[in-house]
């Protein structure tokens, strides 16, 4: 071969992986809320809230006994309070993540609180290789409309993931027109891993799993922990998640005028804290860090 065929079968090479690289499928994302709200209110209303939550949840028969998705009614159920609280889990999390914390905060409002369930999550593992961004951001949607319904005025509570949702909602005016204040605990607005960014290169549900393993394991640090997380996983379940964060890092929030609570660690080995502090800076609402 000669070296004029070897250079131009390396430009060949380079041209087909920028190819690749600008073109190639890459997990899709769907920032907006796409909830029909009348459609909705009407089976919330027609069923009664928690009858519609039940014959949602009974779709599933994996569902982990007590994190479906459910309200907790300060008083009277169905009796609307002037605060509800809406809480978002994390990834692999469920509602049980950091209680009895939204039970307090809401006990302390004299508040219906909302907890729940993100899709694919609190089920089998392999649930988890089945969601995809706009299922979550439909989760988040049927929460708010929810908390809009047992609350005058609602305030989000947000942990990891749920923050990076949570924020991507903030974007949805119209959806978010109830809200009175987001709290971010420990927000996942960067993954605290060097291999993070390989998730959203293109076709890496093909190839990820087979340089890293088809499947995530980690040892649980206590009998809760593996009851109510998912502990092992197929690691496709991690590109999604991925590309919501990537998508939200990308998106401007100077005129979002929510107001916004940060709470967070700068010891965190999970998400990057550097990135929370330059979000927060960010945040076009009145915040606290």
């Amino acid at each position: 071969m000669t070296r004029k065929a070897v250079k131009a079968g390396l430009a060949g090479l380079a041209f087909l992986i920028l190819g690749i690289w600008l073109f190639g499928a890459r997990e899709p994302v769907r920032l907006t809320i796409s909830l029909d709200r009348s459609e909705a209110q009407n089976q919330m209303q027609k069923a009664g809230l928690d009858a519609y939550l039940a014959a949602r949840e009974g779709r599933f028969d994996d569902i982990i006994d007590g994190v479906e998705k459910q309200i907790i009614w300060a008083g009277e159920a169905g009796v609307k309070t002037p605060i509800s609280i809406v809480y978002f889990h994390g990834f692999t999390a469920t509602s049980k993540e950091i209680r009895p914390v939204p039970d307090k905060l809401a006990a302390g409002l004299g508040a219906n609180l909302y907890l729940g369930r993100f899709a694919g999550h609190g089920r089998a593992p392999m649930a988890m290789a089945e969601v995809t961004v706009a299922h979550w951001m439909d989760d988040v949607g049927e929460a708010v409309e929810i908390g809009g319904q047992i609350g005058e005025e609602v305030i989000i509570l947000a942990t990891s993931t749920g923050g990076t949702l949570a924020a991507a909602a903030a974007l949805d005016t119209a959806a978010m027109e109830k809200i009175a204040g987001i709290i971010f605990i420990s927000p996942n607005f960067a993954i605290q891993s060097r291999a993070a960014s390989l998730l959203t290169w293109p076709f890496a549900r093909q190839w990820v799993p087979l340089v890293v393993g088809s499947w995530q394991k980690g040892n649980p640090r206590n009998e809760q922990h593996a009851r109510y997380w998912t502990i092992d996983y197929p690691t496709t379940a991690l590109i999604p998640m991925a590309a919501i964060v990537t998508a939200v890092d990308a998106q401007s929030f100077a005129d979002v005028q929510i107001p916004a609570l940060f709470y967070y660690s700068l010891e965190d080995q999970v998400v990057v804290p550097e990135k929370t502090a330059a979000f927060a800076k960010s945040w076009g609402g009145p915040t606290t860090t």
